[in-house]
């Protein structure tokens, strides 16, 4: 049995929309998004190694097929336990999913990965999995929700910036690159308390008002330390 067919054996049991706990993996039913179910799901460690390891190599394959790399991705459930994800409404099978850590000593929402499985894209489901983030991290008092991207991924950086995401910080050779992908980063970052709309936000941009003077030091940092990364290639070349 392959893993993805582990996890629609998993999936077909949470389709009921009940609640389950099953392994040490708790799976609460949110809502439907274009027919699509989403589920809020914890990892909480609690289960034998085998079981620890199971729940890894489940999530860790969604993550190889939606990215649609030959890279392996290990102990991704274990390392970011926090997960949103929808499943498919024809069959038992994860769609989409948003995964991330809380890092206490920063009160920081960190999403490690947010993907689509190339089928179900166009379906609103990344920006409805960042309003859902987003949305219980200020619910819950977590002042800050973060998250790196690509420099050149700008469908990423569009809706991010969308739902009140703005860069902290340019950080140079972050990913390994490819010929697809290049190896610079933004550290971006959402401050909760900037919330106005919360049911709007990653749907209209004015849910979250960022003031002006913050505005500009995020977009000064950035814009400079962009700059100098450039500049020091020219020199070098």
């Amino acid at each position: 049995m392959t893993s993805s067919l582990h996890l629609a054996a998993f999936f077909s049991m949470i389709y009921i929309k009940y609640d389950i706990f099953i392994n040490g993996l708790e799976s609460i039913y949110r809502k439907d998004v274009n027919k699509h179910h989403m589920f809020r799901i914890r990892y909480h460690g609690k289960g034998s190694e085998e079981q620890t390891q199971y729940w890894n190599d489940q999530f860790d394959f969604f993550l190889s097929e939606s990215f649609q790399q030959t890279e392996q991705f290990k102990n991704s459930l274990e390392l970011c336990p926090e997960v949103i994800a929808f499943t498919a409404p024809e069959i038992p099978r994860i769609s989409a999913a948003l995964m991330a850590r809380y890092e206490e000593l920063d009160d920081n929402y960190y999403i490690c990965y947010l993907s689509v499985l190339l089928e179900y894209r166009k379906y609103g489901l990344a920006s409805s999995l960042l309003n859902a983030m987003i949305l219980e991290a200020l619910d819950s008092g977590v002042e800050h929700v973060t998250l790196h991207v690509n420099i050149k991924n700008e469908n990423a950086l569009r809706l991010y910036k969308k739902c009140g995401f703005r860069c902290n910080k340019y950080e140079s050779d972050y990913y390994i690159e490819t010929e697809d992908l290049y190896s610079d980063g933004y550290y971006m970052i959402l401050t909760t308390s900037h919330i106005r709309s919360p049911s709007l936000v990653c749907r209209k941009p004015k849910a979250v008002i960022i003031p002006p003077d913050i505005e500009a030091t995020y977009t000064a940092q950035c814009t400079k330390n962009a700059e100098i990364k450039q500049h020091n290639f020219v020199e070098l070349f």
